[in-house]
C-alpha cells in the first residue's frame, strides 16, 4: 500500500466504516486493511450499548460474546409475552386424529404427536390393554 493509500484508510476507518467496505473501496485485499488497521491501532472498540429489560426498564448487564439480554428474569419475559402474543413467530397448527377417542384436534407440528391430551394417552395405553391391576 501506498501513502494515499494508508491515509484513505484511515480516514474511511475514522468515519465508521469496516474492513469489508474499505476493502472493496479502495480494490485492496481485505487482510490487507485488517493487517493495516491492527498494526496501526485503527480497530473499533467494543461498544457497551446500555440495554433494558423490555418489561421494567431495568438495565441489564451483557456478557461479552453472548446472546443479547432482552428480558432481566422469567417474571418479567412472561409478563411481556403474555400482553404482546400478536408478536410470537407460531407455526401452522397442524390437524391431527387422536387414536384413543377418535377426535380432530390442532397442535403445533411435532414427530411423535398422537394423542389430544394426556388423559387420551393413559387411557390408550394402560386402559385399553384389559386389566393389568
Amino acid at each position: 500500500m501506498n501513502i494515499k493509500e494508508k491515509q484513505k484508510v484511515m480516514k474511511l476507518r475514522s468515519e465508521g466504516l469496516g474492513y469489508k467496505k474499505i476493502a472493496n473501496e479502495l480494490n485492496i485485499s481485505i487482510n490487507t486493511i485488517k493487517s493495516f488497521c491492527r498494526n496501526n491501532y485503527l480497530t473499533s472498540e467494543y461498544v457497551d450499548s446500555k440495554t433494558c429489560c423490555k418489561e421494567c426498564g431495568r438495565e441489564l448487564n451483557q456478557a461479552e460474546h453472548m446472546k443479547v439480554r432482552q428480558f432481566c428474569g422469567p417474571k418479567c419475559k412472561q409478563a411481556w409475552w403474555n400482553q404482546h402474543r400478536n408478536q410470537a413467530k407460531r407455526t401452522i397448527l397442524e390437524e391431527y386424529i387422536c387414536p384413543n377417542c377418535e377426535k380432530t384436534f390442532h397442535a403445533y407440528a411435532r414427530d411423535n404427536r398422537k394423542y389430544c391430551s394426556r388423559t387420551c394417552y393413559i387411557n390408550a395405553r394402560f386402559k385399553q390393554g384389559g386389566n393389568r391391576e
